[in-house]
């Protein structure tokens, strides 16, 4: 009995930590276009970054384990290819913030960085699409729906953070001009 509760738990671990990847990758857009390259993995368990959003899907959805089985393994087949997207992607990020924020403005280097990054993202975009259309098949038609509001809950979390960051800058410029 204690055995195959370690396995057990071994599983769970395994399969937080695949859909933790998931999750990056399929958060990562947003936000990258919040300005961001490694903070988010800053919070701890269940924090505010990624910990919390899987931790609410996972709860949220209502997985059977047979469904937690599937996904995992949809998620096991496809986590290497999350992780070297995802790298490629913050590391491309990086390199387009120092091209622009350069001691001498080098308008070649800055496009050849955002031209790297644009194909990066796109790879990790079309393997993210193919992952979630996998786990689409596997959730009922109302984990489905909760998903879908659950994305639009984040989408409208970064929303309302990229609106934030705009009026703090629009109130700091009519402050100084």
């Amino acid at each position: 009995m204690k055995k195959s509760k370690t396995i057990i738990k071994r599983l769970i671990k395994r399969l937080i930590v695949v859909l933790a990847a998931l999750l990056l990758a399929l958060g990562l857009n947003g936000y990258v276009m919040a300005g961001g390259t490694t903070g988010i993995m800053k919070t701890g368990a269940l924090g505010n970054g990624v910990e919390s959003t899987l931790a609410t899907y996972l709860i949220n959805l209502n997985l059977t384990e047979a469904q937690k089985q599937q996904i995992a393994a949809i998620l096991k087949s496809n986590g290497d290819a999350l992780k070297l997207d995802v790298a490629k992607v913050i590391a491309d990020r990086k390199n387009l913030l120092e091209a622009i924020h350069g001691q001498t403005y080098n308008e070649l280097a800055v496009r050849q960085a955002a031209h790297q990054t644009a194909v990066d993202e796109e790879d990790l975009d079309v393997l993210r699409a193919r992952v979630y259309s996998s786990i689409q098949y596997v959730l009922t038609p109302d984990q489905k729906s909760t998903l879908n509001e659950l994305m639009a809950e984040a989408a409208t979390k970064i929303q309302n953070r990229l609106q934030q960051i705009t009026n703090l800058v629009d109130l700091w410029i009519s402050q100084h001009s």
